[in-house]
């Protein structure tokens, strides 16, 4: 490095930073040094962003075959300036050395060497960089030539050298950080995933947490993948004991057979159509893009998933789906904006609300409104598919019927716990007496019928008015996130919401959470005022004060009204 020109001793130095010795792949060994105890806490440290690896296999899509081009000592061709070389000081046996070229160790080197090749490499087509390495394809091998032909002249008016020993030209697949990438798509390099599946379980925190990084470098391609690691997140919570157990030693062999799982994921086409399938569960969400291809073939672009944080944990369903909904659409945003593509969903209501042509419903939660008001901005048509049939975004390890049995038991609790004076509700009472009742069972025959067949009935009316948010869950009929009671329970769930003699308002909010039938709010009215001792304790408002009139004036300034403020011991009158 000396006789290169890459060190040059000096005499002194305000930084002086040891040396480390790593080794290469080839076993021979790079001279470093260890800047994190000297220059790396003193500098303002670069921020131009590194590549992610999405965007650089969106360059090459539509390749047939791809080249590997790599640069030999690349930071070593990059020169510093001389007020730089003074502080870029390394310590060893034989003196100081400084650095007159771009050091290893560097906090701001990777981001300076991938702003300089971003500018060498501007504008060429069919061209990506991850730091040295350059990726070149091209849709025919005419083209593939000409792009090669044109990085290379590139890279020749900047006076930069390859490695050839490293370069690979012309491959029908090229592994490149860490993915295989072929003319069908891509998918996880063997290597990196034995690497992974070798590893033992974490033994502390630090191990957790590299485990974690590594697995989640290939989160696209493994459906769901942020339940399955929502055991280890608790457990790198702050403040929390590291104490491994069953349920983390299930987690981990779970992310490691889910990571073996082969998945091609396709190339970005802007030709093709786009189709965005979402799904929601009680510790997360999840949903997969996917093109859509003339034979109504449907091949994954990208999986997406995460867990749900606590506030999120206490949304109703719809917002738990509608929340999937918008977080997807703002991940895959970069393909999704300015381009119409077909969203599906596994809660209908949610067809009404985001779909509607009728413009946002008024019924709607705020929180509701907010998505609906965002989503609006993107051209996309939302279709109801069941989640057995949403295998894409669902490839989620629960069956939708024990999914929709967990919703009702925890998002209602208020049927769950009825007080033991009153009957027992529970869902299989609820689904006897819906299919009893006489409105409600023929409400289910004309949801079943997709409403193509409306009754004349007036009873039948309310519900019709709100089909778009009408939904059949598990055998109980749901309007939004309601669950519509039957006539014969309605007066056991009216003295229940009524149990602490709560006030209108309060009454009706609560009824608003979790139960609804025509004419609610009118029989809630009605029981408070019927209701003796909530009359008799009820606060007797003032009557209000009169309101004087005065004669109207004749001209400006006739009469004059003022307001005095006095200040008496601390205090305004």
């Amino acid at each position: 490095m000396v006789k290169n020109g890459i060190l040059v001793e000096t005499n002194c130095s305000d930084y002086a930073s040891p040396i480390v010795c790593p080794y290469k792949k080839d076993g021979s060994i790079r001279i470093c040094a260890d800047f994190s105890v000297s220059v790396n806490k003193n500098i303002r440290i670069d921020q131009y962003p590194i590549p992610h690896i999405d965007e650089l296999i969106s360059k090459v899509a539509g390749g047939e075959s791809f080249t590997k081009i790599d640069l030999a000592s690349a930071y070593s061709q990059m020169r510093v300036d001389e007020k730089s070389q003074e502080i870029l000081v390394i310590n060893t046996h034989r003196g100081l050395f400084k650095y007159t070229r771009l050091p290893f160790g560097l906090a701001s080197a990777p981001s300076i060497w991938q702003h300089a090749m971003d500018q060498i490499l501007d504008r060429l087509p069919m061209v990506g960089c991850y730091l040295d390495d350059i990726i070149v394809s091209g849709r025919s091998r005419e083209e593939h030539c000409e792009n090669i032909k044109k990085v290379f002249q590139r890279l020749s008016e900047y006076g930069l050298k390859i490695k050839k020993e490293k370069c690979a030209f012309f491959l029908s697949e090229l592994e490149y950080c860490g993915v295989v990438i072929s003319k069908e798509g891509t998918r996880k390099s063997l290597s990196r995933v034995e690497a992974i599946q070798d590893m033992p379980e974490p033994e502390n925190e630090s191990e957790l947490r590299s485990f974690c990084g590594l697995i989640n470098y290939y989160r696209p391609y493994i459906p769901n993948l942020a339940s399955i690691l929502e055991p280890f997140y608790d457990l790198l919570k702050k403040n929390q004991k590291y104490e491994w157990k069953a349920c983390h030693s299930q987690a981990f062999k779970a992310a490691k057979s889910k990571l073996s799982d082969e998945v091609i994921l396709t190339h970005f086409n802007p030709s093709l159509d786009l189709v965005l399938a979402t799904d929601a569960s009680s510790c997360g969400i999840g949903a997969v893009i996917s093109h859509k291809f003339p034979g109504g073939e449907e091949r994954p672009i990208a999986y997406a998933s995460r867990v749900l944080n606590g506030a999120e944990k206490n949304y109703s369903v719809i917002e738990k789906e509608g929340l999937a909904i918008v977080w997807a659409v703002k991940k895959f945003f970069k393909y999704l904006e300015g381009r119409k593509f077909i969203l599906y969903t596994d809660h209908q209501p949610l067809k009404g609300i985001f779909g509607s042509k009728k413009g946002i419903p008024q019924t709607a939660a705020a929180r509701i409104q907010r998505w609906a008001i965002f989503l609006s901005g993107l051209s996309f048509e939302i279709h109801y598919r069941h989640s057995e049939e949403n295998a894409n975004a669902d490839a989620f390890s629960r069956l939708p019927l024990q999914k929709y049995r967990d919703n009702i038991k925890t998002e209602y609790p208020l049927i769950a716990k009825l007080s033991a004076e009153f009957k027992a509700i529970n869902r299989e009472d609820l689904v006897r007496e819906t299919s009893k009742d006489s409105i409600l069972s023929e409400v289910l025959k004309m949801h079943s019928s997709n409403w193509r067949n409306e009754s004349k009935n007036t009873l039948i009316k309310p519900y019709s008015n709100r089909k778009d948010v009408i939904s059949v869950c598990d055998g109980c009929l749901v309007m939004s996130d309601r669950l519509i009671i039957p006539k014969c329970f309605q007066n056991s769930i009216l003295q229940r919401l009524h149990e602490g003699h709560l006030g209108v308002a309060k009454t009706k909010s609560l009824a608003r959470n979790h139960v609804w039938w025509p004419g609610i709010d009118i029989d809630i009215e009605t029981m408070i005022a019927n209701c003796h001792i909530c009359q008799l304790h009820k606060r007797k408002m003032p009557p209000p004060a009169p309101v004087k009139h005065y004669e109207e004036s004749k001209y400006p300034m006739e009469r004059i009204h003022l307001t005095s403020q006095a200040l008496f011991q601390g205090t305004s009158y």
